[in-house]
């Protein structure tokens, strides 16, 4: 039956690798509040806007947390990575 024999190929292939995502920051002489390393993978961004809405401003903090296989620091060095 050929449908089964598609069932085995696909049972054989192998799982998917995933994709190692890096962040390196560059060394930064301002200290920003627009991101914290929250560890060695999380970092959480902050940018807060303000907004006109029906005839009002408003103020929104908008933060995202984005995961990498690792993050390095402003103090890493090259030999490191």
């Amino acid at each position: 039956n050929l449908l089964s024999k598609l069932y085995e190929e696909d049972s054989e292939c192998e799982e998917p690798e995933l994709v190692q995502v890096y962040l390196r920051l560059k060394p930064c002489y301002k200290p920003s509040n627009l991101y914290e390393i929250r560890s060695d993978r999380c970092l959480i961004t902050s940018l807060d806007t303000t907004t006109a809405g029906h005839g009002r401003r408003t103020q929104h903090n908008v933060s995202k947390m984005y995961t990498f296989t690792h993050i390095f620091g402003p103090d890493s060095r090259q030999q490191e990575l």
